[in-house]
């Protein structure tokens, strides 16, 4: 089977492409930039780069006679899309649109095309979320997430194409290097003994996480045995508060969360929902069962991210003396 990841070079896509590779699929990925810190045992099989919305796109499909299809490439930082609502709405929008089109019109042997949602399309819906959850987005990110996930089941119904939707919670583990998040961010902190940042207003919000390799596990099974047209939750078995997880980070890494956990002022245009998670029973259905425990995906994601940082290769976010961050948003990286 020809497979098609775009948007491979991401966290979730590297990891992706890894399990497809290993069940024996022929892999071409593309993605406008390669990763600072690649891995070669995770590198597709053709590497193309390129932009999803452009023609390049169809040249892919029609050449390379793609059987399967998952499309995560889009605008992920929600402060990035906040910032930039055009280029955010341009590149999630028209990227999807551009993916679709393509599929519409080629067609030939297309099995199964897998979209990458949000938990943060369903906005104000009342939590747990879930498949019949409405679409109430507040925000730029959210609503470009919302976007996507309701012209897909639209061309689904259309044109009967073999669409399928996953919407994840918040995604975590080794190989996250937006440093803005709050796990990678919490640990690289940490080995440098400054304390973890966290936003004044946020400390009770509630949110889900889910470890990558569940993830990815997560998007193969709905493209193995998901139906067209059908949207699935994502989510990890635990939700909690930031600033028990806070807390949790610092237990783990022998650090007093008394000592460590610090407020910071949160932009002001930067917004968030005060709870967010899945109830993912639909996706289980199907066979999925998430193999790692918050506990335990905490563990892998400090000892890689620990590691990273006593090798002078990973560095933490920048923040001024009054908890706010100045400079660029993400930190940085040196490969």
């Amino acid at each position: 089977m020809n497979t098609l990841v775009t948007g491979c070079e991401g966290f979730l896509g590297r990891v992706l492409v890894k399990k497809l590779k290993e069940r024996g699929r022929y892999v071409i990925g593309i993605d406008k930039k390669r990763n600072l810190f690649h891995h070669s045992e995770v590198e597709p099989d053709i590497f193309i780069n390129g932009d999803v919305r452009d023609k390049i796109l169809r040249e892919i499909v029609t050449e390379e006679g793609i059987d399967e299809i998952y499309h995560l490439a889009s605008w992920a930082i929600q402060k990035h899309c906040a910032a930039d609502p055009k280029s955010a709405f341009d590149n999630n929008i028209n990227g999807l649109l551009n993916v679709l089109e393509t599929c519409r019109n080629v067609r030939h042997n297309i099995e199964s095309i897998v979209i990458s949602t949000s938990d943060k399309a369903f906005g104000e819906a009342p939590v747990p979320y879930n498949e019949n959850s409405p679409l109430q987005p507040l925000f730029i990110y959210d609503t470009s997430k919302a976007c996507q996930q309701l012209i897909s089941l639209a061309y689904a119904r259309n044109y009967n194409l073999p669409i399928k939707i996953v919407a994840c919670s918040n995604l975590y583990g080794p190989g996250d290097f937006n440093t803005t998040r709050i796990i990678p961010n919490s640990i690289v902190r940490l080995t440098r003994d400054l304390p973890i940042r966290i936003w004044k207003d946020s400390e009770s919000h509630v949110r889900e996480f889910v470890y990558i390799d569940d993830a990815a596990d997560g998007f193969i099974t709905v493209s193995e045995r998901g139906r067209k047209g059908e949207v699935y939750c994502c989510g990890g078995d635990e939700h909690l508060k930031i600033k028990d997880l806070a807390e949790k980070i610092c237990i783990m890494m022998g650090k007093d969360p008394k000592k460590y956990i610090k407020l910071a002022e949160r932009p002001i245009y930067l917004h968030e929902l005060k709870e967010q998670f899945m109830n993912s029973s639909k996706l289980r259905s199907l066979g999925w069962i998430p193999k790692f425990s918050l506990d335990e995906g905490l563990k892998k994601s400090i000892e890689f991210y620990t590691k990273l940082a006593n090798e002078g290769k990973i560095h933490p976010t920048r923040f001024e003396e009054d908890g706010s961050i100045t400079g660029e948003l993400e930190g940085y990286f040196s490969g």
